[in-house]
């Protein structure tokens, strides 16, 4: 005869794991390490159901099986909820409580058990459509699905996952898969997306930032189990070369600063920005007055607008603080931005993120023309911060200080910039010698 806490599931008759293990607590609560037995029966069961649609449905269920209670019997399973993604037990009696014997509740019990887990892989007890929606939910929208979930980054980060979305969503075109069902991306799909973005010529960082972008992307996917793999987590890495400073020849930087100062005030300010403060264009461009320092001789560097995304501070050498003086920096009010007009310094408005690059290649264009600068091969708004960044490692040869006025992640970052001066180290090369015959 059966004892109270047995269960009934897919014709089985008797448990065949001790109760201890089968039942947690009185609840038939599920634990990690401790499945019923009937479950364990019934996965080999079901086995070819799993096989058959785990690409195409959401699987995530734990199977029905009956519970007699002291109280009152009834169905137990296990579904995720569609909306929250968390896996959730149900419970329900389905009126067996209400049939005068055992043996009428035992087997209406095993007819309800029966359907709900032909109907569990397909998503039961929630709305089929929602299931029906996912898996058939085109790429184009399944990757902007997962953009709108990323509001709490920085605007300068949604912008560059944007950025990446969009190029990969032009490649689907090509390949007249953009309405495909976004399940049907995967790893060959994928490589071959990395072989095209190689052939475009790009640089193995950009290329790794593209695939970590992407990954990023399709694992909110994954998450709201919208796709069951991730295609872009097997790319590998290209190998990234060692970055090339070019740093513009010495007459070059005096021409062209003299031609800047004379004609642009605010890509004058911001080559020198770079070239002394080492601050990146897209950092210049939210500076504001108020985080000048002039008399501590200091520039705040807000974590919002960096590339570390630290709130930091830069030193202003004393040449450069008597040229900001020069320009009638102290004169801006405090909400002023520095960077802004041809004729004048400051903006009430941030300018545009390519505003100063754009202006700069026009200006270095129009003196080349005119021979008054020997190249403009290489000569690039960026190129000022190799160029103040050399200059100053030939005047402080200390990694550690060069770091904290890069504002870098790692001394490997700063020793691009010491690799160049490399020389014999005296210490070493007139003192270490073979031992003499005593």
């Amino acid at each position: 005869m059966k004892k109270k806490g047995d269960d009934i599931a897919m014709g089985a008759d008797r448990p065949t794991t001790p109760k201890s293990i089968q039942w947690p607590d009185n609840h038939c609560d599920y634990t990690n390490n401790s499945i019923p037995a009937a479950d364990t029966l019934l996965t080999h069961i079901m086995g070819w159901v799993v096989q058959q649609y785990k690409r195409t449905i959401m699987i995530d269920f734990l199977p029905a099986r009956l519970v007699r209670a002291r109280d009152r019997w009834y169905i137990c399973y296990y579904q995720r909820d569609p909306v929250d993604g968390i896996r959730k037990r149900h419970r329900d009696t389905f009126d067996l409580n209400r049939l005068a014997t055992v043996r009428e509740r035992t087997a209406a019990a095993r007819i309800i058990i029966q359907d709900i887990n032909s109907k569990l892989p397909y998503g039961y007890p929630y709305e089929k459509e929602h299931y029906t929606r996912t898996i058939s939910m085109p790429a184009d929208e399944a990757i902007a699905m997962s953009m709108s979930t990323k509001n709490d980054l920085r605007q300068a980060t949604i912008n560059s996952y944007r950025s990446t979305s969009n190029k990969f969503l032009q490649y689907l075109e090509q390949k007249k898969l953009l309405q495909a069902p976004v399940g049907s991306i995967d790893e060959s799909l994928a490589q071959a997306y990395s072989d095209h973005l190689q052939r475009t010529g790009i640089s193995g960082c950009t290329h790794n930032n593209d695939i970590a972008e992407l990954k990023a992307i399709f694992s909110v996917l994954k998450d709201r189990r919208i796709i069951f793999e991730n295609p872009w987590c097997s790319i590998k890495k290209r190998r990234v070369k060692s970055k090339t400073r070019k740093p513009i020849r010495d007459n070059d930087v005096l021409t062209i600063l003299e031609y800047l100062k004379a004609n642009d005030k605010s890509v004058y300010l911001s080559c020198l920005l770079l070239y002394y403060c080492m601050i990146r264009p897209n950092e210049q461009r939210y500076i504001t007055r108020s985080q000048i320092d002039l008399a501590r001789s200091i520039i705040y560097i807000n974590g919002e607008r960096a590339k570390n995304h630290k709130d930091q501070i830069v030193t202003l050498p004393d040449e450069f603080h008597d040229i900001m003086i020069s320009l009638g920096i102290d004169e801006l009010k405090p909400r002023d931005y520095i960077l802004g007009y041809a004729s004048s310094i400051g903006s009430p408005t941030p300018i545009g993120k390519n505003t100063t690059s754009a202006r700069y290649h026009d200006h270095i264009l129009f003196l080349y023309n005119r021979g008054r600068i020997s190249t403009r091969e290489g000569n690039t708004l960026y190129s000022w911060k190799d160029t103040g960044g050399d200059a100053l490692a030939h005047k402080i040869n200390d990694a550690v200080k060069l770091k904290n006025q890069f504002r870098h992640h790692s001394l490997d970052e700063t020793q691009a910039y010491l690799s160049g001066l490399l020389k014999a180290d005296p210490s070493i090369k007139n003192n270490h010698i073979l031992p003499t015959k005593t």
